[in-house]
C-alpha cells in the first residue's frame, strides 16, 4: 500500500490504528523543508508494507503533517481517555489529508501447489492414492493459509471439459466411480488439514476404472473464501492391464431348453460384479464382442429374453430368460458377459 501527497512537516504517531506490523505506518519522519518562497516541499511517495490487507477489501490511507515549531511539536508526557498521547497545546495547528482508498488486490489465484499432486502407491482400477502440498500466493512463503480442496478422475478425453467452475458444481458429472472416488470441497482430508505447507496424503476409493487405460486426475485448491479463484492440476494416470471378472463356473443349460424359454446358470470370481445374458443366432458369437452383449446386439427376444447389468456376486447364479422366439430347426448360442461395478469392456465373455 503506498499514497503520495505533499508533506511539509512532521508525521505524527498514529500507531494505535494502524493495520500490519511497523512497516505499515510511518511516524514522526522529518520530511522537505518549506522552500521559503511560497513554494511547497517536493512531492513524496511513501511505501507501506506488511499491511496485513484482506484480498479484495477497501482500505482507508490518511497522511498528518505538522511543522517543526517546538510551540506546538512539544509532546506531553499526558495521555488522554482514549490512550492517545497529546500535544500541548491539541493537535489543530496541522493539517490531514483527505483519505486515499486502496483496494487490496485479489491475486489471480488465492492457493496454488508448493508440490504438484503425485502418486503415492500404484493405481489400482479400484483405488488411486495421491499427495500434495499447497502454499499462499500473496502473504508471504512462510504463510499459513487454510484451504479446500476437491479431486475426481475422469477419463482422459473428458479433461478438457473440467473447469474450476464445473468440477465445484458438477463433480459427479465427469468423474468416475462411487462417491468414495471423489473430494468435494473438504478442508480436511485423510485426517490432515489442508493448510498451506503442509503436505496432504488422500485416498480415493470405489473408483471403477476401466483396465489398460488412462485416466486424469484432477485436483483443485482455493483458500476458504469461495471464490473459485484457486489452482486446478491434472496428473495422468494408467490403470494396469488385465480384466475386471472372469467365470469361476463357465455358463451352462440348467434343464431343456423350448422356443421360448432357456435357463443358464454361471458364477463370476469377482464377489461384486455385473452380468449381462443374451440369445444370439450362432452365426452371430464370432463377431460378438463385450460391447455388442452389453448393448444386445443382434439378440433374440424382448426384454424378458435378456438380462442387463445385472448384480451378481462369486455365488453360482441361475437366470430364466423367457419370449426367446427360437425357431426349432435353427442353432442358437447364450452369451454371458460377467465386469466389475464399473461395468466397462474389460470384463470376461462365455458362451453355451
Amino acid at each position: 500500500m503506498h499514497g503520495e501527497y505533499d508533506r511539509t512537516g512532521l508525521l505524527p504517531e498514529v500507531g494505535t490504528y494502524s493495520l500490519g506490523s511497523a512497516l505499515c505506518h510511518l511516524q514522526g519522519e522529518v520530511i522537505s523543508p518549506w522552500l521559503g518562497d511560497g513554494r511547497s516541499g517536493a512531492v513524496e511517495t511513501i511505501a507501506l508494507a506488511q499491511c496485513a490487507l484482506q484480498r479484495g477489501v477497501t482500505y482507508k490511507a490518511f497522511a498528518y503533517v505538522e511543522g517543526l515549531n517546538s510551540s506546538y511539536a512539544r509532546r506531553s508526557d499526558q495521555a488522554n481517555p482514549r490512550g492517545f498521547c497529546r500535544r500541548d497545546p491539541p493537535q489543530t495547528d496541522g493539517q490531514a489529508s483527505q483519505p486515499v482508498m486502496v483496494l487490496a488486490p485479489v491475486p489471480v489465484v488465492s492457493m496454488r501447489f508448493k508440490t504438484e499432486p503425485f502418486l503415492a502407491e500404484s493405481v489400482l482400477t479400484s483405488r488411486v492414492a495421491f499427495k500434495f502440498t499447497t502454499e499462499a500466493t500473496d502473504q508471504g512463503a512462510a504463510a499459513v493459509v487454510a484451504g479446500n480442496v476437491w479431486a475426481m478422475v475422469v477419463p482422459e478425453l473428458q479433461a478438457p471439459q473440467v473447469t474450476r467452475w464445473s468440477l465445484k458444481s458438477l463433480i459427479g458429472s465427469l468423474a468416475m466411480g462411487g462417491p468414495g472416488c471423489r473430494i468435494d470441497g473438504e478442508s480436511t482430508v485423510g485426517g490432515t488439514a489442508v493448510v498451506s505447507l503442509t503436505e496432504v496424503s488422500a485416498v480415493l476409493e470405489d473408483c471403477q476404472l476401466r483396465h489398460g487405460s488412462t485416466y486424469e486426475l484432477v485436483v483443485y485448491v482455493e483458500d476458504l473464501d469461495n471464490r473459485t479463484d484457486g489452482t486446478m492440476v491434472f496428473t495422468k494416470i494408467y490403470t494396469p492391464p488385465g480384466v475386471s471378472n472372469s467365470f469361476r463356473y463357465l455358463p451352462m443349460i440348467d434343464g431343456n431348453v423350448t422356443g421360448e424359454e432357456v435357463t443358464v446358470q454361471f458364477a463370476g470370481s469377482n464377489p461384486m460384479g455385473k452380468a449381462w445374458v443374451v440369445v444370439v443366432p450362432a452365426s452371430a458369437v464370432s463377431s460378438a464382442t463385450a460391447s455388442s452383449v452389453i448393448s444386445g446386439t443382434g439378440a433374440l427376444g424382448g426384454p424378458d429374453c435378456m438380462i442387463t447389468a445385472m448384480d451378481v456376486d462369486d455365488n453360482v447364479t441361475q437366470v430364466d430368460l423367457e419370449n426367446c422366439s427360437m425357431a426349432f430347426s435353427a442353432d442358437y448360442a447364450v452369451l454371458v458377459y460377467v465386469a466389475d461395478m464399473g461395468m466397462h469392456d474389460d470384463g470376461s465373455t462365455g458362451l453355451f
